[in-house]
């Protein structure tokens, strides 16, 4: 079967702070169109501009009093933005004519799932977040309407057609208000293993003069739950160890860059640390390439929900990878055989690792082998297609199914579906 998909989604700063959230449908659904399908992407939001800004400068009152308002003013704008959305979806709807609606769950948002069952299309839903829990973990400064943001994310786990999310405990939060088991998927990200076999260096390296110096890596967004916090002290510490060591660091967003460079040069590590920035996502495997080592340092957080395209990345790339012993990654990695897990925050374990590795290049071999070969026998971006089209097939047969019945309203009875509902605790 042949599908068309639409697929919408909301993120901000698309090559910034959400560049593997970015990456994952880009290489998805490029993937899915390898396999006959056919996708058309909208990016829904839209996107800061040089200066991080959306739109023109504020001036006058509004700028001043915009750090005072933000606080209120920031949660009830995200769910008027449904308004603003919805036409915009039904007239993409019509001018696609899909046989299936794919969006990503965010906070505050339900017009897609609106739109769709309007047009009488099979809803999918790609829940990469717990977008209410995101928001409160890691957006406390502003004043949420919790009541609504739990109903409406709770509106989009029941009337949905279909859920495909990329870890088990995602599937746990989902599972917490009330959802049939069945009707949800987990499917981790990937990575495609063509664009990081046989490129060529960026060059870095021979600018720096590090040729005869072992290259420490990251890639990503530089946001609090990627553990950059620790950077500095993972630099004093490995580099007391091991003299050669260098760390190159590939992404921006989340630490504005100048903030991050002055930091380094007051604590004297400039000389140990090249930033970058970022660079367009072609560009990545070349510097990648150039890294002996990667890392991802990710600390203890409340909840590990995520499934890091960096460290599938990594694995395409043949790397020896030091990252943390927490969720998806202690799941599908194994300390000693292709990487080495450390505790989260333990930057002890995590230097003796670095500096082990940087002294060996038999076990970087061994450990990069044997990740590629993992990641060649389950988690290429065509293993994930393969999954997800199972998915979106059934979505669309069972929805012709139920044609007779399509005129359902989306929010009818909704609240009596997610009213009363508690939250699991995700810990339990």
């Amino acid at each position: 079967m042949v599908v068309k998909i639409l697929y919408f989604n909301y993120l901000w700063d698309l090559w910034g702070a959400s560049l593997g959230s970015t990456i994952k449908p880009l290489e998805l659904f490029r993937a899915l169109e390898k396999r006959g399908h056919r996708v058309e992407i909208r990016w829904m939001k839209p996107q800061p501009q040089g200066n991080g800004s959306v739109g023109t400068a504020e001036q006058g009152l509004k700028a001043r009093l915009k750090p005072y308002l933000s606080r209120y003013v920031h949660d009830p704008k995200l769910f008027a933005e449904n308004a603003f959305y919805f036409p915009r979806e039904l007239r993409a709807i019509r001018e696609v004519q899909p046989d299936v609606v794919v969006a990503r769950l965010d906070l505050y948002l339900a017009s897609a799932l609106a739109a769709a069952r309007l047009s009488g299309l099979p809803f999918v839903l790609e829940a990469d977040c717990p977008s209410l829990l995101e928001a409160e973990l890691f957006q406390p400064q502003y004043f949420r309407i919790r009541p609504l943001a739990r109903w409406l994310e709770g509106l989009n786990f029941h009337r949905a057609d279909a859920i495909v999310t990329v870890s088990r405990t995602l599937k746990q939060y989902i599972l917490s208000y009330g959802v049939d088991p069945q009707k949800v998927t987990v499917v981790s990200n990937g990575a495609d293993p063509a664009k990081f076999s046989n490129v060529g260096p960026s060059g870095t390296r021979a600018r720096l003069g590090w040729e005869d110096k072992v290259t420490v890596g990251f890639v990503g967004s530089f946001n609090v739950w990627h553990g950059l916090d620790h950077l500095t002290s993972l630099v004093q510490r490995v580099v007391a160890r091991e003299p050669r060591a260098r760390f190159l660091l590939v992404g921006g967003g989340g630490i504005p860059r100048e903030e991050f460079e002055h930091h380094l040069k007051r604590n004297d590590l400039a000389e140990f640390i090249h930033l970058v920035g970022v660079v367009p996502f072609e560009e990545v495997p070349s510097y990648v390439t150039e890294m002996d080592i990667v890392i991802a340092p990710y600390p203890k957080l409340p909840v590990f929900y995520f499934s890091p395209v960096k460290i599938f990345e990594y694995m395409a790339a043949g790397k020896a990878i030091v990252t943390t012993r927490i969720g998806q990654i202690a799941e599908y990695l194994e300390d000693g055989v292709d990487a080495v897990l450390c505790e989260p925050d333990d930057l002890e374990a995590m230097t003796e690792a670095v500096a082990r590795l940087a002294s060996d290049d038999r076990l970087r071999r061994q450990l990069g082998e044997a990740a590629r070969d993992k990641l060649l026998r389950q988690h290429t971006w065509d293993h994930k297609a393969a999954q997800w089209e199972e998915v979106l097939e059934k979505a669309v047969r069972t929805r012709k199914d139920l044609a007779p019945n399509v005129s359902e309203n989306a929010f009818a009875s909704s609240s009596r579906e997610t009213a009363g509902l508690q939250t699991r605790n995700l810990h339990s």
